[in-house]
């Protein structure tokens, strides 16, 4: 946050993670939608005004959407696929239990089922964000783009490689490593 713009979002993260942070430190569980809350509390005593900062409503929104419908789907989505696969959760009765399917047949498929997962999770946090941002870009923007979603899955695994790949570079560039590997090739492209 020290070396961005202070735009709304920007704050609320950094006082999110830092809410987050704190609750580790002092041992208690981090609560996601306490820290929103927090954030928006502290942003907006500082500046009563950026309540109408579309940046704010946008990041809010946003964030507030994926913290709550994200894990509602989720496990709505869980519960479905634990009846197909006949895997006994709480809610079923002993008639149901009758019927559940030998679980070791599933041991096999588990690597498919944690990529489908996790492109599950990928497509609803995009369609989430998307659908919950809006109603605030049409009537701040005046237009509003149906493949917004899209756009979210095209950028996650770019600025993800950026966000991780990054302090990777740093140290390798503090290294002289990069220099190394400039230099092996443009003496490839030189004896060519």
């Amino acid at each position: 946050a020290l070396l961005a713009d202070p735009r709304p979002p920007i704050l609320r993260a950094t006082v999110m993670t830092c809410a987050l942070c704190l609750s580790l430190l002092v041992r208690r569980r981090p609560s996601t939608i306490n820290a929103l809350c927090l954030a928006a509390i502290v942003l907006l005593v500082a500046a009563p005004p950026s309540l109408f900062d579309v940046g704010f409503q946008l990041s809010f929104t946003t964030v507030t959407g994926i913290v709550i419908f994200v894990p509602l789907i989720t496990n709505w989505r869980n519960k479905i696929a634990w009846r197909r696969r006949g895997i006994m959760i709480p809610a079923m009765d002993a008639s149901d239990q009758e019927e559940l399917i030998d679980l070791d047949a599933h041991i096999v498929s588990r690597w498919h089922d944690v990529v489908k997962r996790n492109l599950m999770q990928w497509f609803c946090v995009a369609g989430v964000a998307w659908i919950c941002s809006a109603p605030i870009i049409a009537a701040g923007f005046g237009r509003l783009s149906p493949w917004g979603w899209l756009n979210s899955l095209v950028a996650f695994p770019l600025v993800f490689a950026v966000v991780v790949a990054h302090p990777y570079w740093q140290q390798l560039k503090w290294s002289g490593f990069h220099r190394k590997v400039n230099t092996g090739l443009l003496n490839t492209f030189r004896a060519g």
